[in-house]
């Protein structure tokens, strides 16, 4: 396919409250969103590396800048026939993978309509439904993380992450939590360092830097 047209955005979704993590706070999820075109068919692309660089490097005005000065003009105007193809064609620049990621989707994505194929089957996904879960951030309270998790198996939905201590407390005596279908596969060896002196009463079966599974 030729590459006629990129246009990028940087957006902020607003939360309904704020989503803590050892790293801060972000009241509002910032993405860049790109729409390539290419004739009469445009498709979408997102990456969402956050407001500032804590969570990773990249962050949101820093991946706009660098797709919209580096990377789009290195593919719009050119034929990119394939996903390896774009990724050779912006190969030049180092790094930079969540901006990388945002042109990425959008080939795919376009490349889908194109042919009119479902994304996930070009993918080699053979299933229509994927699963998913709640995540945990820091609260303030042991009563408002247990009424979240409560809310959680109330609506049978599985429990993928905990991002760490509440307000820096050790998660004691939450009712729900031995019925929550939980993840046992990673836990982080330095979470548990750090509350060493309380793990013997915790619960808790999921951190936020997960290590590599025991069943790898």
């Amino acid at each position: 396919m030729r590459i006629d047209r990129i246009e990028l955005f940087h957006v902020a979704m607003p939360l309904i409250y704020p989503w803590k993590t050892a790293y801060g706070e972000d009241a509002s999820i910032h993405s860049v969103l790109c729409r390539v075109t290419s004739g009469s068919v445009d498709a979408w692309g997102e990456s969402a590396p956050f407001a500032a660089p804590c969570y990773s490097p990249e962050w949101a005005g820093g991946i706009f800048a660098v797709t919209r000065d580096w990377l789009a003009p290195a593919i719009v105007g050119r034929d990119i026939e394939s996903g390896e193809q774009l990724q050779q064609q912006l190969a030049l620049f180092k790094g930079n993978l969540f901006a990388k990621a945002v042109l990425d989707t959008a080939w795919w994505a376009l490349q889908s309509r194109l042919i009119g194929r479902p994304l996930h089957q070009m993918l080699g996904a053979t299933r229509d439904v994927a699963p998913v879960g709640a995540d945990f951030g820091v609260m303030d309270s042991l009563d408002e993380l247990e009424s979240a998790v409560g809310q959680a198996v109330d609506g049978h939905i599985p429990a993928d992450k905990f991002c760490g201590a509440v307000a820096g407390m050790v998660f004691h005596g939450l009712a729900d939590w031995a019925r929550l279908p939980i993840n046992q596969d990673t836990i982080d060896p330095a979470a548990l360092d750090r509350f060493a002196n309380d793990l013997t009463n915790c619960v808790v079966s999921v951190l936020e830097t997960p290590a590599p599974s025991a069943k790898a």
